[in-house]
């Protein structure tokens, strides 16, 4: 069995991982081809002010960390850009195409994927069934070597593949209800990664993980910029800071802070908004 139930991405799937995303991979314009905009954005609720127009430009693959303290707006940014939340004000663009009114199971057929703080698993069901069902959206029928087979064998067969990628391949036919904390928490990465998206957003992946366990995430996460864009919201500062290549602070509704890792470190602002601050939004 794998150790922990969990593997590492060796260099053998972290490649694997690579070649599903080749084209991107090798797009050396990828890292600064703008993928996601956001103008203008507000909202409200009542009178309410949420959030205050917010302009955020992502590329169309890296890690990008969104934090600040209980309140900021962090799950009602993430919501309006995968489509659970209207704003109150502004636009959403995924590659030129403006997508503020789409709804999110048609923002996920445009490449939008997510998982949420809470687990969000079909119980009673295997893991690679779990993953499966991010597959069909864009599966049809297809002629594989001269066999026709259905959309969920395809589905179940791109699972497979997705599951492979982050070390989980072994442990396809368990029920997900049987697993950790930490290795259901990957079953949605995988599951996300499944649908092939263009941005990932991830709301506190590392919530309830051990500090090994968010040392294994790191790799992972690390692995999966390197051929998408990710929006982390995540309450980790020092996990944010290793690997977000820009991270954004929110504070009151409005962006207060956008800089690197290290200059997220050493910042006043962020010192006196974040440390100290109750991990819990």
């Amino acid at each position: 069995g794998i150790s922990g139930e969990l593997a590492v991405a060796d260099e053998t799937q972290t490649s694997g991982f690579r070649r599903h995303f080749a084209a991107r991979l090798a797009d050396e314009a990828a890292a600064t081809t703008t993928l996601l905009e956001v103008r203008g954005v507000a909202k409200e609720y009542g009178g309410l002010i949420v959030l205050r127009d917010i302009d955020l430009t992502l590329p169309q693959r890296g890690i990008f960390g969104l934090c600040g303290p209980n309140g900021a707006g962090k799950s009602t940014l993430l919501g309006i850009v995968g489509g659970s939340v209207r704003p109150s004000a502004g636009t959403v663009t995924l590659a030129g195409d403006d997508i503020t009114a789409l709804p999110p199971a048609e923002r996920f057929g445009r490449g939008v994927g997510r998982t949420f703080q809470a687990v969000h698993l079909i119980r009673g069901r295997t893991v690679l069934d779990n993953v499966a069902v991010a597959c069909l959206h864009s599966q049809r029928s297809s002629l594989l070597r001269g066999i026709v087979i259905s959309r969920l064998a395809q589905a179940r067969a791109d699972a497979m593949e997705a599951l492979e990628y982050l070390g989980l391949g072994e442990l396809a036919y368990r029920e997900v209800g049987s697993l950790t904390l930490e290795t259901q928490r990957m079953v949605e990465l995988a599951r996300a990664m499944a649908s092939r998206p263009a941005l990932l957003l991830l709301d506190e992946p590392a919530s309830g993980l051990s500090e090994i366990q968010r040392e294994r995430l790191r790799g992972v996460l690390r692995a999966i910029g390197e051929v998408t864009c990710v929006l982390l919201v995540e309450h980790d500062l020092d996990l944010i800071a290793a690997i977000a290549e820009r991270i954004l602070v929110l504070e009151s509704g409005a962006l207060v802070f956008t800089g690197t890792g290290e200059e997220f470190r050493s910042s006043e602002l962020v010192n006196s908004l974040l440390i100290g601050a109750s991990p819990t939004r």
